[in-house]
């Protein structure tokens, strides 16, 4: 007979099995099972495989020597073989199954948990040879039962379930532990008190005069003087500016004149003057030139008190003060500078001038460019400077910040040509750092010399919210100043001390301990959680806060 040999693996579903038997073209079909095949362990499983090998015209055979599938096999009535070469059979009903008409999933259970697998192997050792026999070219022809111990067919054997037992035993260990640790957590741990003071405080004004200075190396609490450090910062800064000026480059005119002296007073001396090269010479609309060589003017000769004019220098070039074309004149008479009677007169004009303007570099470019330049960098020198004495663990004191006279560079000189102007700065920052527990100790020696009661003590020194004011910089490296702070004063509360005394008392104990002592107003006490109801014996577990109410 054609037969097939499909191997199942144990993660296989029902489906899979089903799949795997319909696709085989052999009429007999051995399904070789693995160890702890659960899919064949359900009845419902074993009945959907009966009827697709009924339904597909196949003979099916269970290979497999395992006690809990055997039983199953027998209620579908499939043939099981131990191995491929044992001879197959449908394994006998199991008796208490056999006994009723129908049987269900739970009865099932019931029934193979409380049959010993020895007896079910012996049951199917015995099974009727007179059914269907399926061939698998089997070489030992011993019967099934052949290979089984021999079992009585009646005797029950149930087998404890000790997993079950485990877990409940594990359970009640786990539950028993948790109820020890959650006790001490919250009966131990978690319990805390917290006992709050409202005591009575006063501040304080002081200030503190002091000198800073890098010339002192050590601090002696009894001087007013702390050794300080001095740091600095370069800070170089450029401002440019567009240029506004403006300025005719073209050519100047020129042109020659000639010059009278017309003073009675010299013709009476015969006296001659001489105007020097350079000489500036203006007309009656303010046009200037200049001369370019000396020249000796002779007294003119006089017609009773009119002037004759008949006595001329000789002729002297002059140019125009400025380029331009306005300076184009006509033949007409100047006055000439630093003399009030001699004159000067051209007879052909001035020619020549031309006009180009263009922008410059004028004085207010550059004096408007130097104010936005200067200090420009300022704040971020304070930063810079702050920054070095924060590293070195130092207090830093703004008011201490001095800085050199700038150092000042221009790109172009006043009356330069170009389109804009650049100003360049450099100046030298620098500060005063010093140690803030030096300044403490001053500053609580100053508070403490105002404090008369014994039981009072500094509860905070003001440093944090201190003043600083500059009185004298003698030098970037010796500056007197003065601290001012507003200082406050109570009771003086040994926390640590006091919660080791408040340990295990209870509210009402620890209230009348502390309500009458100096300076406390009011004592209340609190507990956590909520269903804490006393005072921890530990210290650790008291919390000592202290708020205070100003008496000034």
């Amino acid at each position: 007979m054609a037969k097939d040999i499909v191997y199942i693996d144990i993660d296989d579903e029902i489906t899979a099995v089903i799949d795997k038997l319909e696709a085989s073209k052999s009429k007999v079909v051995a399904l070789v099972l693995p160890k702890h095949a659960t899919t064949f362990l359900s009845t419902v499983n074993m009945k959907l495989l009966k009827r697709a090998a009924d339904n597909a015209k196949k003979s099916v055979v269970i290979i497999t020597s395992d006690p809990s599938i055997i039983p199953l096999a027998a209620i579908v009535k499939l043939h099981v073989a131990k191995t491929l070469s044992s001879k197959p059979a449908v394994p006998p009903m199991p008796k208490e199954v056999a006994e009723k008409d129908t049987i269900n999933s739970d009865e099932f259970d019931e029934v193979t948990s409380g049959i010993a697998a020895a007896a079910i192997v012996h049951e199917v050792a015995e099974a009727d040879t007179t059914n269907e026999v399926i061939e698998l070219d089997n070489t030992d022809k011993k019967a099934m039962s052949s290979d089984e111990p021999t079992t009585s067919k009646n005797k029950k054997l149930r087998v404890p379930d000790f997993s079950s037992f485990r877990l409940r035993l594990f359970l009640g260990i786990f539950a028993i532990i948790l109820i020890i640790v959650g006790w001490v957590f919250a009966f131990i741990i978690m319990p805390k008190a917290t006992v709050t003071l409202k005591t009575e405080v006063t501040t304080v004004e002081s200030t503190v005069p002091f000198t800073a200075t890098t010339e002192l190396k050590d601090f002696d609490s009894k001087n007013p003087v702390i050794p300080a450090t001095l740091v600095q910062a370069k800070k170089t800064d450029t401002e440019k500016s567009p240029a506004t000026g403006k300025k005719d480059v073209g050519t100047k005119a020129s042109g020659s004149v000639r010059m009278y002296n017309c003073n009675i007073q010299d013709k009476l001396g015969d006296v001659s003057r001489t105007v020097p090269s350079g000489s500036l010479i203006t007309d009656s609309g303010g046009n200037i030139f200049i001369t370019q060589s000396e020249v000796v003017v002779d007294p003119s000769s006089y017609i009773g008190s009119t002037c004759s004019s008949n006595k001329p220098s000789a002729s002297v070039i002059v140019i125009a003060q400025n380029s331009g074309e306005k300076y184009n004149l006509s033949a007409r008479s100047y006055s000439v500078g630093g003399f009030t009677t001699i004159t000067a007169k051209d007879s052909t004009g001035m020619g020549g001038g031309t006009s180009k303007i263009v922008t410059v570099i004028s004085a207010e470019d550059i004096e408007s460019t130097k104010q936005r330049v200067l200090g420009k960098s300022k704040t971020a020198a304070i930063t810079d400077l702050q920054a070095q004495l924060d590293t070195a663990s130092l207090m830093n004191m703004p008011e201490t910040l001095t800085e050199t006279s700038p150092v000042v560079t221009v790109s172009a000189a006043v009356g330069a040509e170009a389109a804009d102007v650049t100003v360049t700065s450099v100046i030298t920052y620098t500060m005063l750092g010093i140690k803030q527990d030096d300044l403490k100790v001053l500053v609580e020696a100053n508070i403490a010399s105002s404090i008369t009661d014994s039981k009072q003590k500094i509860l905070n020194n003001g440093l944090d919210a201190k003043t600083i004011k500059s009185v004298e910089k003698k030098s970037s490296t010796d500056q007197k100043l003065s601290a001012s702070v507003i200082a406050t004063v109570g009771p003086d509360i040994d926390t640590a001390a006091l919660a080791n005394e408040l340990a295990g008392k209870t509210r009402g104990e620890i209230q009348n301990i502390l309500v009458n002592r100096a300076g406390i107003k009011d004592v209340s006490v609190a507990y956590s959680p909520v269903w804490v109801s006393s005072t921890p014996k530990k210290a650790s577990k008291i919390n000592i806060v202290i708020e205070q109410v100003s008496s000034n």
